[in-house]
């Protein structure tokens, strides 16, 4: 569960990748193809469609993109 002052912002960085999905920094390797947005210590990790943005995760730095990688070799993402 977040801290009200983290969901906050969490919420406001989603409508800032809405308004400008460029905003976020492009991923390497094996997570290339997704961007992600820095909110503190929690990453929002999403990917830019032709019509929408779909957030893939959001998480703590220290263990999302050893989660997203995994997932992605499983196939689950």
């Amino acid at each position: 569960m977040l801290h009200p002052s983290a969901k906050r912002k969490v919420r406001e960085a989603v409508e800032a990748i809405r308004v400008d999905p460029e905003i976020g920094d492009e991923l390497v390797r094996e997570l290339s193809g997704l961007r992600r947005l820095r909110v503190g210590r929690l990453r929002i990790v999403y990917r830019v469609e032709p019509r929408h943005v779909q957030i893939v995760a959001i998480g703590p730095r220290a263990t999302i993109y050893v989660e997203l990688t995994a997932r992605r070799r499983r196939g689950k993402e």
